[in-house]
Formats: structure tokens, sequence, C-alpha cells
């Protein structure tokens, strides 16, 4: 009997045993599995960071604004001929990469740049903006969407670069002197790019009678990207210009060795005229400096200053002075010339302004005026 308990004893004993063993392995289990599930979350939560770290980086590449800071960021370094050579730049023979490089290091300098989106073009699916360094404008970029996905959005990449520095336009038309050697960026232009010749101008319109016309040429020069450097050699003077736009005119030269008799000449007609309108000098002495078209002008002003007559009266030619000299030939050139006429006449004073510019031609070894315009 006692053996029959204490075998029930033994085997209830076991049965405990198996039974806490068995609550042992499934909390080792569960511990296991919690183990598992944590390392896996954790991989999926980075997998996911790293999903929406790209994500974020491919949508700010998406934003075209966001190109442009990058493209301005690149112009500021070595990176600007990169970006020349990737534009869709036409170049004439004035004209290659490392030309507009090097120019646009000059006009760019210290300056700021900065863009804006260029109004009357700029769309969500074209976009296109305005540079500036500084105050000038410099260009106009134009992007475009890259014909694959690099990732979730399609990048935006540089399509188009237009310059700003020829008046919104290709086209450059140069004024020279007729048998002018004329250089663009040191490169000779070639007779070919003539579109205009025997060209009479202002203040040489009405010399032919005295002596050989002046007359000027013109070239025409299309796709320039920027504003070239100009240079025109006329008889052996290297020329000023005037720039108006996309039009730069030559100006014939002045000579120092004909500027002292030229400068007496203009100041003793610019006295003259003077005297006979406050009634100190006559038309006869006037017009005996001028000739044709000059001496019609005068003969039609009437002493201007009438109601002086009969009074006393004294009078000064202040601040004269001559300038703007160009010689057209040896016996035709023109000058500006100005002054203030003032008379005192006791009870009265009155201060009048005088600019002209006479055109001179030279007539059996006298110097007389041809052409007058008031300035």
């Amino acid at each position: 009997m006692d053996n029959v308990l204490d075998n029930k004893k033994e085997k209830t004993v076991v049965k405990k045993k198996k039974i806490v063993r068995k609550k042992k392995t499934k909390g080792i289990s569960f511990k296991k599995f919690l183990a598992i599930y944590s390392i896996v979350l954790g991989a999926i939560g980075v997998f996911l960071l790293i999903l929406l770290f790209f994500f974020l980086k491919d949508y700010e590449s998406s934003i075209p604004a966001n190109k442009m800071d990058k493209i301005l960021a690149d112009m500021k370094t070595s990176k600007l001929e990169s970006i020349i050579e990737d534009a869709n730049i036409e170049y004439n023979e004035f004209e290659d990469s490392a030309y507009i490089s090097t120019k646009l290091k000059e006009k760019i300098g210290e300056n700021e740049l900065s863009y804006s989106k260029k109004l009357g073009e700029y769309s969500a699916s074209n976009p296109v903006y305005t540079v500036s360094a500084g105050d000038e404008d410099l260009c106009t970029i134009s992007l475009k969407k890259e014909s694959k996905k690099s990732g979730f959005f399609r990048d935006w990449k540089l399509e188009d670069v237009t310059f700003a520095a020829v008046a919104g336009s290709d086209e450059l038309n140069i004024t020279v002197p007729t048998n002018s050697t004329v250089y663009l960026n040191g490169i000779e232009v070639s007779d070919s790019y003539k579109t205009s010749t025997g060209v009479e101008f202002e203040p040489c319109l009405n010399v032919s009678k005295y002596v050989t016309t002046p007359t000027e040429e013109v070239y025409t020069v299309t796709g320039l990207n920027l504003m070239p450097e100009l240079t025109v050699n006329y008889e052996g003077y290297e020329l000023e210009y005037e720039a108006n736009d996309n039009n730069l005119t030559a100006l014939y030269p002045s000579v120092d060795s004909m500027y002292e008799t030229a400068s007496a000449n203009a100041m003793e007609v610019l006295e003259c005229y003077g005297k006979y309108i406050i009634n100190r000098g006559s038309l006869e002495t006037l017009s005996s400096h001028m000739l044709g078209k000059a001496k019609t002008y005068v003969a039609n002003i009437p002493a201007v200053w009438a109601f002086l007559v009969g009074k006393k009266f004294s009078y000064e030619f202040r601040d004269m002075a001559t300038s703007n000299f160009r010689v057209y030939s040896s016996d035709c050139y023109s000058i500006d010339v100005s002054c203030v006429l003032y008379v005192n006449w006791g009870d009265g004073e009155k201060s009048y302004d005088t600019n002209y510019r006479y055109t001179f031609v030279n007539v059996n070894g006298s110097w007389k005026v041809a052409d007058l315009s008031v300035l």
C-alpha cells in the first residue's frame, strides 16, 4: 500500500516539474518573439526613414527654385564653365565659350547674384528666370524636366541661357566713318557684314557744294550673346564710340593740331551772333562767316532784343566753351560752342544761354560755317 502511495507522489512531482518546465519554455519563446519583432520593426523604421530621406531629397530636387539656387551658387565658382558648356548657347565667329565665361566672371565679380520669375514667360511646366548681378540683368535661364526619373520625381535641368547684354536682341548695328577698320573682340569684321555704305549724316548734310561730303558705313552683326568689345581704326586714330541700346556709333576723331584754330573760329562766330541780337553788331559782319544754310538761317533772325534800342547797357560773354570737336576731313569739321550772354541795362538784366553746333568748311583758304544747329 505504501509503495502505491509513493509511486503516486513521484508521478505527481514529475507532472509538476513538467508543467513548470513548459511555463519556462513558453516564457523564453515569447521573449525571443518580442526581441525578433523589435528588431524587424526597427529595421522597417530605419528603412522608412531612409526612404523618407530620399523622398524628401528627390522632392527638393523637383522644385525649380532649388535648382536655380544651385545654379547661382555654381556660377560664383569654377563650375561656371560647366554651366556654359551645358547651356544651349550658339556662337558666331566673334565669341566662344571661353570668352563668354571670362566676360560673365567680370560682370559677376563681387556682386550678389539673384533671380526672379520672368514675367510673361514663367509657368509651372516651363520655369524661366531672370538672373541679375547686383542691379544689372545678366541673363535669362530656362529649365526643363529630365526625360527620366532619377527617383520619385523628375529633376530639373538647365535647358537654355540667353543674355541680356545686347538690349534684348542678338543684332548689333555698328556705324563707322567710311574706310574704317572694325574689330569685335579683337577679330576684324569683314566687308560681308556691311549693310549700308555712303550714308550721309548730321551735321554734314549741307556741305556738298563746298567739300566732299563725309559719309559713314553700317555693319550689322547677328548671333551675339554679349555686348562685344569694339575697336574702330580710322586714318591712324582709334575712335571713341557711343552706345544706344544695340546701336554703336563711332565718332570721327578730334585732331589736336587743329583744335586751337577751330575753337577760336567758333568763338568768333558766336560773339558776332551775340552782338547782333543785342544790337551791338551787324548782320553783314555775322553773315560774312557763313555759307549756304547757315547764312540763310542768320538772315532770318531779327535783332531779338529790340527793346534795348535807345538804352545804355553793358554786356558780357560768360562761360565761353567749345567741345565735341570732330574732324571729317582736312577741309571739314564740326564743333560745339556755348556761352551765357549777360546784359545789364541799369534797371534790369538778362542772361541768354547760347548753344550751337557749327559745321565749318574750308573754301579758298578761309573757314566758313556751312551748317549749324541749336543744341
